[in-house]
């Protein structure tokens, strides 16, 4: 029986299932149906139960633990490795090294990363280039999640890379998102809905600066933001400063996104940073809502549509797309089954894992 490792640099956590959890158990079962042995680690998030359900064979790293090492220990007891696949992980780390050294297997890499280049010195540009050549024999396949992860590869790694990447968009299960009909409290107000980690680099601020425009201009608006970070008191103090207090809420974590969507009239996607690919958008998209993205990172090619973006952090820009929409909201309604189309065509769970299982029964045939 072929024997497949599977390292997710990413904790688990019965609070937190989004679109990765649900690949990696539909990847699972789906290598399963095929005779292959799938053995998982992951870090320790705390408790599990959602994944034991799954019937996953999987270990943890201790969140206190170096998972590195404590990868390099794990593997060193599985006998007759055919396959190793590093998700969440640098390529240009020690691990292919650590892997091609140890087990002289097929080492294929998943790119989820964001980049941001802010701050970074030549120095730290110009290491990553030598690590380009030092690692290129190290690696057999890297998956890049759009083809802006693709292209930020060639430019930091080298040219040459190119013939070893592969595009596979994130998917999610079409059935978890159910559409209904929006409750209309009140349709001349107009619900804005973001969610996402609560760090400066998500861009929330610019959403409550467009909003400041927005009561300024007599446009009447709710705002809901969803998420918790470091940054949450100094946006929720930002929006006490500048908004009225009946035209915002800060909900917290939630695990009822659908709900917040159904209620919504647009989801903004305001990221400062460059996302790989943003799961948020693809879910807005499948749940028929108008979506305005800034023009940063993969998030103009998820959207597939430049009439809805905004420049990074410019809240003037944003609220001129959201004057536009109350103005002219059966356009937007076209515009919203547009991305709807996009998203069921390419950002499904299942088309996702077809593509992995190609490239992963690629590299096993070498």
């Amino acid at each position: 029986m072929i024997k497949i490792a599977i390292v997710c640099n990413y904790a688990l956590n019965p609070n937190r299932i989004g679109g990765m959890d649900y690949f990696y158990w539909e990847l699972d079962k789906q290598l399963k149906l095929r005779n292959y042995e799938i053995l998982w680690l992951f870090q320790n998030g705390g408790r599990q139960e959602h994944y034991q359900e799954k019937n996953l064979n999987f270990d943890l790293v201790d969140k206190n633990t170096d998972f590195t090492k404590s990868m390099v220990s794990w593997l060193k007891d599985i006998k007759d490795l055919d396959l190793f696949i590093g998700i969440f992980m640098d390529y240009q780390s020690t691990t292919p090294r650590n892997i091609k050294k140890q087990l002289q297997i097929p080492c294929l890499f998943v790119d989820q990363m964001s980049r941001s280049y802010y701050g970074k010195t030549w120095l730290y540009r110009f290491k990553r280039k030598i690590k380009g050549l030092l690692f290129y024999n190290k690696i057999d396949k890297i998956i890049a999640i759009s083809d802006f992860v693709k292209k930020s590869i060639i430019k930091e790694s080298g040219f040459f890379w190119k013939n070893k990447i592969e595009v596979v968009y994130n998917g999610l299960p079409l059935d978890n998102f159910k559409i209904e009909e929006k409750v209309k409290v009140n349709s001349e107000v107009l619900s804005i809905f973001c969610i996402g980690h609560l760090i400066p680099e998500k861009g929330f601020q610019t959403v409550i600066s467009a909003c400041k425009n927005l009561e300024e201009n007599n446009i009447p608006f709710y705002l809901t933001i969803a998420g918790d970070g470091v940054f949450k008191n100094e946006l929720i103090a930002q929006a006490m400063r500048e908004l009225s207090s009946d035209s915002f809420k800060f909900v917290g974590n939630i695990t009822n996104q659908s709900h917040f969507f159904n209620q919504t009239d647009i989801v903004i996607i305001p990221s400062l940073w460059k996302e790989g690919f943003g799961y948020t958008v693809a879910e807005a998209m499948l749940m028929r809502k108008v979506v305005f993205g800034s023009n940063i990172g993969a998030i103009p090619e998820v959207l597939g549509n430049e009439n809805i973006l905004f420049q990074a952090g410019n809240s003037s820009q944003l609220v001129e797309l959201i004057k536009d929409y109350y103005f002219n909201k059966e356009k937007y309604n076209f515009i919203a089954e547009e991305l709807y189309q996009r998203a069921i065509n390419n950002f499904s769970l299942n088309k996702m894992v077809e593509e992995y299982i190609k490239i992963i029964e690629n590299q096993l045939k070498k």
